[in-house]
């Protein structure tokens, strides 16, 4: 089947459109160079502001709230008890963890200044998951099964997507057009 017999099509560039979509480019030194990153965050920047002068934005950025939902979601799998789709869903759980510190951490420290150094200290020091969570986890486990303690990470995961979305509330940026990636944090 082809795709406009599936009924798609490519429509030409003047057609209306709710949105133009752009992916943040990945931070990989293959890519763009030893110290170039802060260059292309910056260029992305300029392309995006330069867009939203005439229609909406949208930007897929990695990590953000994506991985904390696919995390949630497959803790919820897990404490659903789905035999070999919550056992897979457990292994999934581990991979989407491991992209969201990063995106906390960079978020966290944002527009900090000369106040992110001792920021991120607290932002390391106040990592409950390796000290609080498994041993509240461990005492539902204990109480109501296994599966039962897969709760305490999806209400973990909740907390993180509520940050995410909240983000440009709480640290007073638009989003990625209004940063300034020139001076650092």
């Amino acid at each position: 089947m082809t795709a406009a017999a599936a009924g798609f099509s490519m429509p030409p560039e003047w057609s209306p459109q709710e949105a133009v979509w752009l992916s943040w480019p990945v931070e990989d030194p293959r890519h763009w160079g030893g110290g170039k990153r802060d260059v292309m965050w910056a260029t992305f920047a300029e392309i995006a502001a330069a867009i939203s002068r005439h229609e909406p934005v949208r930007i897929n950025a990695p990590g953000s709230d994506h991985g904390a939902i696919a995390a949630g979601l497959c803790s919820l799998l897990v404490f659903l008890k789905l035999g070999w789709t919550s056992a897979f869903a457990l292994f999934l759980t581990y991979f989407f963890m491991s992209i969201m510190f990063p995106t906390i951490f960079s978020l966290g420290i944002y527009g900090l200044g000369a106040r992110a150094k001792k920021a991120s200290s607290f932002i390391v020091m106040a990592i409950m998951g390796g000290a609080i969570m498994p041993k509240l986890m461990g005492h539902i486990a204990d109480k109501d099964g296994m599966s039962a303690g897969f709760i305490v990470p999806l209400v973990c995961f909740i907390w993180v997507v509520g940050y995410s979305l909240l983000w440009s509330k709480l640290s007073g940026s638009e989003g990625v057009v209004g940063v300034d990636t020139t001076k650092g944090h």
